[in-house]
């Protein structure tokens, strides 16, 4: 157990300059792959149906409901959570992640109150309001791509880099799209890009 641990304290501790090596590899993925698929009609749709929903939803109530979807993973009933991953958003970006051929560990669409519009695969959060997927981008609204450490992530259970931006319509942010993305499928990920020329 000791050395498990001293092994993920030495990964991580490289986390930042291994990132920072693919920051140009990860906005080639944002800027040629998922941006292309994010402006699609179902996320932009489900994204303004979502804002309209939430905009009279407190944070103490997406607090509620992040609890509730947390707690709901521990059970078999879970409304919450099958009312997310079964909708047409979902199954539209469950189809993205499948094509990514490994690219991507998980993808997510969130509203502009920091909730879960969709998602590929379930998450660890339903409120994304404090992660800085979501604070990075959309909070501080940053027109930049957001890139975070290399880290192992215990939902996925997987050593991924979170890549997110905004969904910007007539000047306006609506949205966040974010996906975890396996640095170490980037090069099969771009030979595949090539062969499809």
């Amino acid at each position: 157990m000791r050395y498990i641990y001293v092994l993920l304290l030495v990964i991580l501790s490289y986390s930042a300059v291994y990132a920072a090596e693919y920051d140009k590899d990860l906005n080639e993925v944002a800027a040629t792959d998922m941006k292309g698929w994010a402006y699609d009609d179902i996320v932009i749709n489900a994204l303004k149906k979502s804002n309209e929903k939430n905009a009279d939803i407190s944070i103490t109530d997406r607090k509620i409901l992040d609890n509730k979807w947390q707690g709901e993973k521990r059970k078999n009933k879970q409304s919450l959570i099958n009312s997310v991953m079964g909708n047409e958003l979902s199954e539209y970006l469950k189809e993205i992640h499948k094509d990514g051929e490994g690219i991507y560990t998980e993808i997510i669409v969130i509203d502009m109150f920091g909730i879960n519009v969709g998602q590929s695969r379930i998450s660890g959060n339903y409120w994304q309001g404090q992660q800085d997927k979501w604070v990075k981008t959309y909070k501080d609204r940053s027109y930049a791509n957001y890139i975070g450490d290399l880290h192992f992530d215990d939902n996925t259970e997987l050593f991924q880099v979170e890549l997110s931006f905004m969904i910007i319509i007539e000047d306006e942010p609506i949205g966040v799209v974010y996906a975890g993305i396996d640095v170490e499928q980037i090069e099969d990920w771009r030979r595949r890009k090539e062969e499809a020329f």
